[in-house]
């Protein structure tokens, strides 16, 4: 209360001022008040721009409620652009490693093909008496160990594969939080 205008046991009438409140505190929730719904107003159409994958671009570039959201949108649109940058390195690293491994057991099917044959050959020979035994045993030596780096080859390729999807899906599971 800034003033009382009547004393006690004085006749007041319709429309006289009888006391004057003090604007200050009126004036400061006022404009503590405009601050927020213009911070809010700020936040909403920069969420709003967010959702709708929009770039958020301030109406008033005198409006620092505005320009932070504008930093702020900045800031989040960088930390995505990372994040799903890191997914598709991620991603391109276990598809070579799965693409490697594919690769590496096409070799050994080769190779295991070229040591049956080798093989079938050391065997006829050691029939017909113009092989050693030695050769057909280590002929068939080989071949096992193709047969076994063939797969440890696809079992490296599937393992790989098996988080390569996981990975794969990770990007649109951000995206959807």
């Amino acid at each position: 209360v800034k003033s009382i205008n009547v004393h006690v046991g004085q006749i007041v009438h319709a429309g006289q001022v009888v006391a004057t409140l003090d604007p200050t505190q009126a004036q400061a929730d006022l404009k503590t008040l405009l601050a927020q719904e213009s911070a809010l107003s700020a936040e909403v159409a920069e969420q709003r721009a967010e959702f709708d994958g929009k770039p958020y671009k301030p109406t008033d570039p005198s409006n620092r409620d505005q320009l932070l959201q504008s930093a702020i949108y900045a800031q989040r649109m960088a930390q995505l652009k990372y994040t799903l940058n890191g997914y598709d390195q991620q991603i391109a690293s276990q598809a070579a490693q799965v693409q490697g491994a594919e690769t590496q057991a096409a070799y050994y099917r080769d190779q295991l093909v070229l040591a049956q044959q080798i093989e079938h050959m050391n065997t006829v020979l050691q029939k017909l008496n113009a092989g050693s035994q030695l050769t057909t045993l280590q002929s068939a030596q080989q071949r096992v160990q193709v047969q076994g780096q063939l797969a440890q080859s696809i079992a490296s390729a599937q393992a790989t594969a098996q988080p390569l999807a996981a990975h794969r899906a990770q990007p649109s599971t951000f995206l959807q939080q």
